[in-house]
């Protein structure tokens, strides 16, 4: 059979479709991609921080707090003791939580002291501390505000003579972002 010159015709065009198709779709085309880069400047990031003051006063790593106002007049003796209240507060710029609070007393009238109390939100009352919770709170102290500690020592009623002995009280706060 021969070929009409017709169907060669239309044979020649389905092939130079196919060629021209395959050289567009990757064999042999050339292809632009344009690629681009750019850099934005100026702009700075700083950490916050977290900055524990006790009664206005920083505490940080490293910062000790005196604690006064922990000692009656008197002294101390067999059943005294003594209360103060202390405003935990957040000068950082990142809210910080208080997750625990501990009262120490070492020295040699150490082992006297049986009243050792930490109440949350406590208040004093005469020489003592009411109110409160001893467990640290569960929310956030956010950046300038303040939370109220009652701290209270006291000396054992049966403690034996301890005239001249002395002991010292230490309160740590542990915080964390």
């Amino acid at each position: 059979m021969r070929e009409t010159q017709a169907e060669r015709g239309v044979r020649r065009l389905v092939l130079a479709g196919a060629l021209a198709f395959g050289l567009v779709a990757g064999g042999g085309a050339a292809w632009a991609f344009w690629v681009t880069t750019g850099q934005a400047t100026g702009s700075s990031v700083k950490s916050g921080t977290l900055d524990l003051t006790v009664n206005g006063q920083a505490v940080g790593t490293g910062q000790p707090f005196t604690l006064t106002g922990l000692q009656p007049a008197a002294g101390f003796f067999p059943g005294t003791t003594a209360a103060v209240l202390l405003t935990l507060g957040n000068a950082g710029t990142t809210p910080l939580h208080v997750t625990s609070g501990t009262l120490n007393v070492t020295g040699t009238l150490a082992a006297q002291y049986t009243t050792r109390v930490v109440l949350w939100g406590g208040v004093v009352s005469g020489t003592t501390c009411t109110g409160g919770s001893a467990t640290p709170p569960t929310t956030t102290l956010a950046p300038n505000a303040t939370e109220t500690v009652c701290v209270e020592v006291g000396l054992s009623a049966t403690a034996p003579d301890s005239q001249g002995q002395t002991a010292t009280a230490t309160v740590t706060f542990q915080v964390s972002q």
